[in-house]
Formats: structure tokens, C-alpha cells, sequence
């Protein structure tokens, strides 16, 4: 989990990531950034319902991706707000390195790692 201030919360801030925000993905994975206004990088994951995953496997998915973006230190140099999300179908959670796999590639593709 992120410490308290570096959560993305305010809906407000979130509408104005996907609004004005760069965009990459790779699968069915994607990572939206803009620049930030504090002097704190604010992160979130969206994981939604038509996901066709039960809570249980949203939530796992969630903490996954948490684990990765922390482990990217990003936001290090300069102030972002970032969200990370699914979008598309998943029959069953997929496995770390994948995902791994995956937001590295976005990350990547942003020039945040």
C-alpha cells in the first residue's frame, strides 16, 4: 500500500490524469501519468468490475501492481500523479512477472523508469 500521502484519492485529480494525462499500455495493462501539482508524486490502481474478476481477485491484482510501482521508484525526480489499471477480461488473477512485465513496458514507454 502507498503511504497516506502519496495516494492519488481526490476524484478531481484522477478526472484530470485521464483528461490530460500520456497514456501507454501494454496487454491489458495501462499506465496514465500527468505532471504533478504538490511536491508529492500521487499514485492509484483502477481495477473495475468488468474485469470478471470477484473481489478477491481485483484486490489481489491491486496489491500486485502497488508492489511493482513501488519497487519502480518512480516519481523519484520529478512530481507526478500516476494511474495504473486493467482493462479488458481475465479469467483468473495473472502471475507477478507477468504483470511486472507488463507495467515495466508502460513505464517504459512514458520514459518514467
Amino acid at each position: 500500500m502507498f503511504a497516506k500521502e502519496n495516494r492519488l484519492r481526490r476524484k478531481k485529480d484522477i478526472g484530470m490524469v485521464f483528461r490530460k494525462g500520456e497514456v501507454a499500455s501494454s496487454g491489458s495493462f495501462f499506465v496514465k501519468y500527468a505532471p504533478g501539482r504538490d511536491n508529492v508524486s500521487r499514485f492509484t490502481v483502477i481495477v473495475g468490475t468488468k474485469s470478471g474478476l470477484k473481489a478477491v481477485g481485483r484486490n489481489l491484482l491491486k496489491r500486485r501492481i502497488r508492489a511493482i510501482l513501488q519497487d519502480a521508484k518512480i516519481g523519484r525526480k520529478k512530481t507526478i500523479f500516476l494511474v495504473a489499471g486493467v482493462r479488458g477480461r481475465f479469467v483468473k488473477v495473472p502471475k507477478f512477472a507477468e504483470i511486472k512485465s507488463h507495467i515495466s513496458q508502460c513505464l517504459e514507454k512514458l520514459r518514467l523508469l
